[in-house]
């Protein structure tokens, strides 16, 4: 009898083991790629590209620069920012832009002193991070985000007790900003298609057919007040224009004589009730272009079974792939489209690692391998890289 008993706990037991691991959480479980400690830890600020194609970003009070691993075992350099004429050292950097000259930083000197500094990228040896001469910027006390398009930079200071922003423009060929806009809502992202720039705010967007002609009255208000990024398609996307809502929401941005957006204007939407984080970019490979959108849930978390990580959509020329049907999709070829490409091999890869990490910023390197690679929140740098298992998502190391 106990034989018996004993017999039957076993075949109970190997078919609940069995079912486990035919379960979706084993089978994503048993293909977690191992993890790495990042290279560039902590949250990082945005990811910038300069005119030669080299990377930046920041952690702390250092400054980093990508080249190209597939030339050089010690592809990232760094250095800490000192500015002589304020005898500054090592300021936290909150936030990056690149204009077509100059690398600006959001500087906290850690004295409840907000600031921008900038640094010539064209001046002898600025090739080297560490040669980098930097200096105060005038006129930009309490700063908050900046963006480039160009060869202009613009940046936002929040009123006192208010929820209204001024945002200013710097030429590069100047030295001392210029107030745009004095009553804007949040400053969420610029662009330029060749034509016309755009300043994208919480709640709509600006046009201007000159860098430093934004009025009031080229304004295309956003109803839901929400707008997080925005982002030019480039030579792929015919240089199209796109914002994303905090909902997930993509617009087509563009001149218009209308002064409010509407559902006709909506091109694409998240597949999910996730979150966009605002990280726009721009992925190719050969003809194949994509859209990548970063998201995050309404509360943050690592130790849930949520996939943040970014989402992606396919597009060309004419616009978004009809196949997509207006949908981001999650990386991996399990529902792809046939006529689109996807960013990774596997998606339960992609799950169990960048899927983890809602992510704050992402950019494609114009490198050997075209890496792409991903600011998250709070576990740093990510790189999606062939590290002797297979293309993966990891910690840049």
């Amino acid at each position: 009898m106990k034989k018996k008993l004993k017999e039957l706990f076993f075949s109970i037991l190997i078919v609940l083991l069995f079912n486990a691991c035919s379960d979706p959480v084993f089978h994503y479980i048993s293909h977690e790629p191992p993890k790495k400690l990042p290279l560039i830890n902590g949250a990082p600020t945005n990811l910038a590209k300069d005119t030669n194609g080299y990377i930046y970003t920041a952690s702390g009070s250092n400054l980093y620069k990508y080249t190209d691993a597939a030339v050089t075992s010690n592809p990232w350099s760094n250095a800490s920012i000192t500015i002589q004429s304020s005898n500054i050292n090592r300021p936290w950097i909150r936030q990056l832009a690149i204009t077509n000259k100059f690398i600006y930083a959001v500087c906290d000197d850690r004295k409840n002193n907000i600031f921008i500094a900038r640094a010539d990228l064209t001046a002898a040896g600025a090739g080297q991070i560490t040669n980098l001469v930097w200096s105060s910027v005038t006129g930009t006390t309490n700063a908050e985000s900046i963006f480039a398009a160009g060869t202009n930079l613009y940046f936002s200071v929040r009123k006192p007790d208010k929820f209204e922003y001024s945002i200013y423009h710097l030429d590069d060929s100047a030295s001392t900003p210029v107030l745009l806009l004095d009553e804007a809502s949040y400053f969420a992202g610029a662009e330029f298609d060749g034509t016309t720039y755009y300043l994208c705010t919480r709640n709509g967007y600006y046009f201007s057919g000159v860098p430093n002609g934004f009025t009031a009255d080229y304004f295309c208000e956003l109803p839901s007040k929400d707008f997080m990024g925005i982002i030019n398609l480039g030579a792929g996307g015919g240089n199209k224009i796109a914002a994303i809502t905090r909902g997930g929401i993509l617009y087509d941005i563009k001149v218009t004589a209308r002064k409010e957006l509407d559902e006709t204007d909506e091109i694409a939407g998240f597949p999910d009730d996730r979150r966009a984080t605002g990280a726009l970019a721009v992925w190719s490979e050969g003809t194949n272009y994509l859209l990548l959108a970063g998201r995050q849930d309404i509360s943050y978390s690592t130790n849930t079974g949520y996939t943040y990580g970014y989402v992606e959509i396919g597009f060309n020329s004419s616009g978004l792939l009809p196949e997509e049907n207006k949908k981001f999709r999650i990386p991996g070829t399990d529902d792809k489209p046939a006529a689109a490409a996807t960013t990774v091999f596997e998606r339960s890869r992609y799950v169990n690692s960048i899927g983890k990490n809602p992510v704050n910023s992402i950019i494609q390197a114009p490198d050997t391998n075209k890496t792409l690679f991903a600011s998250t929140q709070k576990n740093g740098v990510w790189s999606y890289r062939d590290i002797g298992n297979g293309l993966q998502w990891n910690a840049e190391e």
